[in-house]
């Protein structure tokens, strides 16, 4: 078996397995992977992916829940790299985190996607009308600029486009 993993701005990784590598025999459980996604988040909107994070698991995600700003205010061209490629922002925790940042939060975002991240809108449907999407907030709009982020209204639809996305990261990595 010949795996490909995906490497923006490189040669994809590959890694080879052969069938004598396998131990078919073995007692041993198997170990699996997951991707980590990066889920900043407000601490109220927490409760609501808690409850999906075994359905996350079992999807092969790791989510992390962040309510601090400051992680992603850490986030530059040297370190970009090691963040998740698909980074879930509720729009609750946009607001309280750029109010605190000065403004740092909405440029760090606007970085991530030109680093090529995938940034994913958690937009819920009770939300009140004065909380606005992060479209409305970095300024994109679907069909007039070229960037315009997915809004999830339920931790469900989340977790779709996760995998969605990640399942075209993988294939594209294959080709």
């Amino acid at each position: 078996m010949e795996l490909w993993f995906p490497k923006p701005g490189h040669e994809p990784l590959e890694l080879n397995i052969r069938r004598r590598d396998i131990d078919f025999e073995s007692d041993l459980l198997g170990q699996s992977y997951c991707a980590k996604i990066h889920i900043f988040i407000s601490p109220g909107e927490q409760a609501d992916f808690a409850r999906f994070e075994g359905i996350f698991l079992q999807h092969g995600y790791i989510p992390e829940f962040i309510t601090r700003y400051v992680d992603l205010a850490d986030v530059n061209e040297f370190n970009h790299n090691d963040f998740p490629d698909v980074i879930v922002v509720s729009s609750r925790w946009f607001e309280s985190a750029r109010e605190i940042s000065d403004g740092q939060i909405y440029e760090k975002l606007h970085q991530l996607i030109k680093w090529r991240k995938t940034v994913v809108n958690y937009h819920p449907l009770n939300v009140g009308h004065d909380v606005r999407t992060l479209n409305r907030e970095l300024g994109f709009k679907h069909g007039f600029t070229d960037t315009a982020l997915i809004e999830p209204e339920t931790p469900a639809q989340t977790l779709e486009f996760v995998s969605r996305t990640f399942d075209r990261i993988f294939m594209q990595g294959m080709r």
